[in-house]
């Protein structure tokens, strides 16, 4: 699984790491992912790769409810986040809700008077920060909040994204057979944050956030008012300068968070705005992030097994050569003895 994840980077969905380290003298190995996965508690692993981090945070006493506890810490190193929406409960929307809000999704954008009004009661239900909607006289149409902003190729663009988001989601939604029942996997968007705090208050309040995630949410909020909104949730600690990018875009192909295939809200690649994360804190801070990681008792733990593993495989493996050294000898000695018994042999009838 590691290997196809550090070939999978080369992908144009995600940073270059060649490009996105380009001032880390090396490019993080097999040894140095593995060492990355070691440190991700098993249980709450698995809970990221089957969707079930919201639900089983809810769950007292349980071991990824109490290893998120842990990774929510006041003074975070850079860290890995997880935003899905679910209700109270961790669980996530049905297909059959899911289907009204993609149809709410094309509403929002529709240059139309009720498009335009539709949109206006939208763009003022979480933190509105501006009177919308704007008025742009060279669209000759009003703006709104999540799909307009910035030039006007870029705000095609934005609507162009979302319009893809819903017909992924569409196929996802097709496909599954009970249309009332709550997803497996919630949707929802992995990220990176030197401040992890301050990053996800920002999500929270739809403040340079994920347009996609932020739509979907006020149409939940409109459609089911106080149901569903954001679980966030701190997934990872970076201890290690190397880690930001990989970390990323690991976590975000194994939770599934990409738009393609309404896995996620994420649509812009994994790792590209954090190749320089590392520089930013300073070496003594990494080196305390370190010995925080390796003096944790769980890490020790997994590592020992690891280790312990490792070598069983490299004995069976010796083994097998030694065996296998050994058969070759054999073989090698009973051919040499035939051939002198059948060289003797033809020497007696002549």
């Amino acid at each position: 699984m590691i290997r196809e994840e550090v070939r999978m980077q080369s992908s144009p969905t995600d940073a270059n790491p060649k490009s996105a380290m380009r001032e880390i003298p090396a490019v993080m190995s097999y040894r140095g992912i593995l060492a990355m996965m070691i440190s991700i508690d098993s249980d709450l692993l698995k809970a990221i790769i089957t969707g079930q981090v919201p639900r089983k945070a809810q769950i007292p006493g349980s071991s990824v409810c109490n290893r998120l506890l842990k990774l929510d810490s006041r003074k975070a190193p850079p860290s890995i986040y997880m935003n899905a929406i679910c209700d109270h409960e961790g669980i996530s929307p049905t297909p059959h809700q899911w289907f009204k809000i993609c149809h709410l999704m094309s509403r929002y954008m529709e240059n139309s008077s009720d498009g335009n009004r539709f949109a206006m009661e939208i763009d003022q239900l979480i933190y509105p920060t501006e009177a919308w909607p704007i008025t742009n006289h060279s669209f000759r149409r009003t703006l709104h909040r999540y799909t307009d902003k910035g030039s006007d190729v870029r705000c095609m663009k934005r609507r162009h994204i979302i319009e893809e988001f819903v017909m992924q989601m569409t196929v996802r939604l097709t496909t599954e057979e009970k249309q009332h029942a709550p997803l497996d996997a919630p949707v929802l968007e992995i990220g990176f944050s030197d401040d992890v705090r301050r990053r996800l208050r920002d999500h929270r309040q739809h403040k340079d956030s994920n347009y996609i995630m932020n739509l979907a949410e006020a149409l939940f909020q409109y459609q089911y008012p106080d149901r569903f909104h954001l679980k966030q949730h701190v997934i990872y600690h970076c201890w290690a300068p190397d880690q930001p990018w990989p970390s990323e875009i690991l976590l975000t192909r194994l939770a599934q968070g990409y738009t393609y295939g309404g896995g996620g809200f994420s649509h812009y690649g994994a790792g590209f705005s954090n190749g320089g994360a590392w520089c930013r804190r300073t070496m003594k801070d990494w080196a305390i992030f370190d010995l925080n990681m390796h003096s944790d008792a769980d890490f020790q733990l997994r590592l020992q097994a690891v280790e312990q593993r490792a070598e069983t495989q490299l004995e069976r493996q010796q083994t097998k050569e030694r065996n296998s050294e050994w058969l070759v000898s054999f073989y090698s000695a009973t051919a040499e003895a035939l051939m002198g018994i059948e060289e003797f042999a033809i020497a007696r009838k002549s």
